[in-house]
């Protein structure tokens, strides 16, 4: 197992190998040349793109305070640009001027393959997650850490970037600081890389306020919060180096007052009077000093490199690209199968209750059929018979009282047939009639009973006029009309 590991190790040392000679000195400077030359184009860019949008959003707005601003900007940005590479400059001056060592090899090694795990782990993290949330915007971000990495990684592989070199020290105090101040140094080699990106990124949220200032109020609102983004990294990314190189210049001052600490304490040590000189570390031999890559004649990644760079990113993007819509595709196929499924079920339980209430009408109207032959049954047999007896008939006797509202009002009812005519079957209706038998000529009263729906109806005549229950005097039957018509109402 240790052989197994030990193997691990050797096969990850000669691939460092193998990255070093890949991402070579000159390929590094020629990169930064670049960048700088693209701060440049970045920050014209964002002068007249920012003052468009100002005047856009002056002209929308009617303010006269953001019409001015549009002119300011162009002046606040010749000078953060000035200071920004000036600051540059200085940057890499004291980079020169400021040689330092580290303590072993391996120090560098595990800083280089920390670094390659953290560029490995954002671009697969970015590519995920760009996936799994179906936005791009985590794949950018992912690339933009991976960037950040693989620029440390870049330097850490040729210390000589930032006038670093492998020394033996003799305490760990002096390792550390060691360790620190290389760490720092790459952060100051850092402001050329900020120094041109982060304009060119600022520039870009501009062009796009830009567009939408140009759209709805919405738009322009929308838009709002992606201008001042830009505006503040535009600005920002032309001042960094500036800020960078202040706290370099502090913090280099505390390790240099630890340094003499640690020297001092050596001293004392070692009881010599000038301890400190002579255990202090050996002066730094000779080396080329740093090329300014804004100066200095530096050589280019191969076309083939560069072709096969672009191929590797545009690959990955349109990768996430391809699985997020394919993704999204799916989903919106997916969903529009459940809505269809869902609208299927609707249709076929509506057609089932539509059913079931055709069914239980038809139960209903064949109950109530039954139930009308029955009672038709009932009532025919006193056809010919006393109007009293139909009268007196429970099914027929419990219409009446529904109709009647009162056990009084059916009894009275009752008193109207104590003399009544014979049942007859007329016009679709079972009729009977009767009258009262101490005013025969005028209390008289008649009850129908529907033989179609066995609906059952009554009128009386009082002295003063007729009383209809079950239906009114229009929609009383013909039948009843006449008998109305005969009494002379």
């Amino acid at each position: 197992m240790i052989d197994f590991m030990d193997r691990i190790n050797s096969a990850i040392d000669r691939n460092m190998v193998r990255l070093r000679a890949l991402l070579t000195l000159a390929g590094f400077l020629a990169i930064e040349n670049v960048v700088v030359r693209l701060a440049s184009v970045a920050t014209l860019v964002a002068a007249v793109v920012g003052s468009l949008v100002a005047l856009v959003i002056a002209i929308k707005m009617d303010s006269l305070t953001i019409f001015l601003s549009s002119f300011g900007w162009i002046l606040l940005l010749i000078v953060a640009f000035y200071v920004g590479s000036k600051s540059r400059l200085i940057c890499m001056t004291t980079l020169r001027n400021n040689s330092s060592g580290v303590a072993s090899q391996e120090l560098l090694d595990i800083s280089v393959f920390m670094m390659f795990v953290l560029c490995l782990v954002s671009v697969l993290g970015g590519f995920y997650l760009a996936v799994k949330m179906s936005s791009l915007v985590f794949l950018v971000g992912g690339l933009g850490t991976a960037v950040i990495a693989l620029y440390f990684l870049w330097v850490i592989l040729h210390p000589q970037l930032i006038s670093t070199r492998v020394e033996g020290s003799s305490t760990a105090g002096f390792d550390a600081i060691a360790y620190f101040v290389l760490g720092y140094k790459v952060y100051l080699r850092l402001s050329t890389l900020v120094f041109g990106l982060l304009p060119t990124v600022g520039a870009a949220f501009l062009i796009n306020t830009l567009v939408k200032s140009f759209g709805s109020t919405a738009n322009l609102l929308q838009g709002g919060a992606a201008g001042m983004v830009g505006f503040i990294l535009v600005l920002a990314g032309l001042l960094a180096p500036w800020f960078i190189y202040l706290s370099f210049m502090l913090i280099y001052l505390l390790f240099d007052v630890l340094r003499s600490v640690l020297l001092l304490g050596r001293a004392a040590e070692s009881g010599l009077a000038m301890g400190a000189a002579s255990t202090a570390p050996a002066p730094m031999p000779e080396q080329p000093p740093l090329q300014d890559p804004q100066t200095a004649s530096l050589p280019s990644l191969s076309g083939k490199a560069w072709r096969n760079i672009l191929i590797a990113v545009l690959v990955l993007v349109l990768g996430a690209t391809v699985l997020i819509k394919g993704k999204e595709w799916y989903q919106d196929f997916q969903a529009k199968r459940e809505i269809a499924r869902i609208e299927e079920e609707a249709k076929r339980a509506e057609a089932e209750r539509q059913a079931e209430i055709k069914r239980q009408e038809e139960e209903r109207a064949a109950r109530v059929a039954q139930q009308v032959a029955e009672l038709m049954a009932k009532v025919r047999k006193h056809i010919g018979q006393s109007g009293l007896d139909l009268l007196l008939e429970p099914d027929v006797n419990r219409a009446i009282r529904e109709i009647l509202n009162t056990d009084d009002n059916l009894r009275a009812f009752e008193t109207y047939f104590e003399q009544s005519d014979k049942v007859v079957e007329a016009d679709g209706l079972v009729i009977a009639t009767g009258c009262r038998r101490d005013n025969c000529a005028v209390l008289k009263a008649i009850f129908t009973v529907d033989v179609k729906t066995g609906q059952v109806g009554a009128v009386v005549n009082t002295r003063d006029r007729l009383v209809y229950f079950g239906h009114t005097e229009t929609d009383a039957p013909p039948a009843v009309k006449k008998w109305a018509i005969a009494l002379g109402r």
